[in-house]
């Protein structure tokens, strides 16, 4: 029985794993370019990895370091690192964005390559048919294998393989660097993910779903528009063009329709993504000012549980300033984060003490020691 322009052409057999390997076979003559491309992208993405944690000393090192040292320091003394860090990232961020288009010049000849090759294959292959086979469906359905089916082919085989390897190799970076920092937080941020999984798997079939019933619609379009054009004298013969209009413009009402319905199905996963990703930032920051003894709060309480073994801690800066009541607020006020600095005999202690918070991995703190503060009246 033929199939015709208003008959959605079914796959005849279904994703069969096995046939992965033959696709493959499109990639071994550019197995060398595909494996330099893919240094490329594993090159870009180690470099990209690096940012945050310049971010990360720039902000915990370089800009506190500058803010204490003296007055009379050199613009190099105070800001020298904050200016490596800033060359580094820029001159990190233009190796990246060399390599990213260095890959996408060579991935674009390696696809073109390879869409001609299977391109002349698949002609070669179509020349060898029987006449039944032409006979059954519109040729226009048979030009949309031949134009578009090919054209995602390659693409999958050419970019969509290695930008695979690329993000898993920055996902499991990213998860080493973020274990490394803090194996609890990382668990927490990591929360989101079965719900995400779920979420994913069960619209995965909807979608699949959706776009291969677009798929149909635009064959039916391009083998009824195939056929008018090559029917076009009869059609004017017969003073068609109203009807045959008619159809086109069926057709494509139909086509629009399944395209929007896939589109929203889309369009309902990036939304999904963010507000999962917006959540796992908030159980982020809730758990994390739940657990702030793992911060500034908990490393100076850890330092002031060594007050009796230390006698040079003297204790924080809000014990021993003593003011008025009707003053405390002012005061709290214009210390911050300030006021909550530990005051040393000497650095001596600030050290031993820094030391101390360092091998426990305790967090940080500020100390203040008393032999470092000088009287500006004196």
């Amino acid at each position: 029985m033929r199939n015709k322009f208003d008959q959605d052409e079914e796959i005849e057999q279904k994703l069969n794993l096995s046939i992965i390997p033959r696709l493959l076979k499109w990639i071994k003559p550019y197995w060398a370019y595909m494996t330099f491309a893919c240094i490329i992208m594993l090159l870009a993405s180690g470099i990209s990895l690096i940012s945050p944690y310049l971010i990360r000393m720039a902000i915990d090192k370089a800009i506190p370091d500058a803010m204490n040292l003296p007055v009379s320091a050199t613009v190099w003394e105070k800001y020298g690192l904050l200016i490596k860090i800033s060359i580094f990232l820029f001159v990190s961020t233009l190796v990246v964005r060399f390599l990213l288009a260095a890959k996408l010049k060579l991935m674009t000849r390696v696809a073109q390559r390879i869409i001609v090759n299977i391109r002349k294959e698949v002609f070669t292959k179509l020349q060898a048919l029987p006449f039944t086979y032409f006979d059954s469906r519109p040729h226009g359905k048979i030009l949309i294998r031949v134009v578009n089916y090919v054209n995602s082919l390659s693409e999958l085989l050419s970019n969509g393989i290695i930008q695979l390897i690329s993000d898993l190799f920055t996902l499991v970076v990213i998860v080493f660097f973020m274990l490394a920092i803090d194996v609890r937080l990382t668990l927490v941020c990591m929360a989101v993910l079965p719900v995400l999984f779920i979420i994913l798997f069960s619209m995965k079939k909807k979608q699949h779903e959706a776009w291969k019933q677009e798929s149909y619609k635009r064959s039916n379009l391009t083998a009824y528009l195939s056929e008018s054009l090559n029917g076009m004298k009869i059609t004017q013969s017969f003073a068609r063009e109203k009807v045959n209009q008619g159809i086109f413009n069926e057709l494509c009402d139909k086509c629009k329709k399944v395209w929007i319905r896939a589109v929203n199905i889309n369009n309902i996963i990036w939304p999904v993504v963010d507000n999962l990703s917006t959540l796992g930032v908030a159980l982020v920051y809730v758990t994390g000012i739940a657990w702030l003894g793992d911060g500034y709060g908990g490393s100076v309480k850890k330092v002031m549980e060594q007050k009796e073994k230390e006698k040079g801690i003297i204790g924080v800066v809000a014990d021993i300033i003593k003011v008025e009541k009707k003053y405390e607020t002012a005061i709290e006020t214009a210390l911050g984060g300030n006021i909550q600095n530990i005051v040393t005999d000497n650095e001596e202690t600030a050290k031993r003490m820094i030391q101390f918070l360092k091998t426990n991995k305790l967090g940080r703190a500020t100390f203040l020691p008393l032999t470092s503060i000088t009287n500006p009246q004196e």
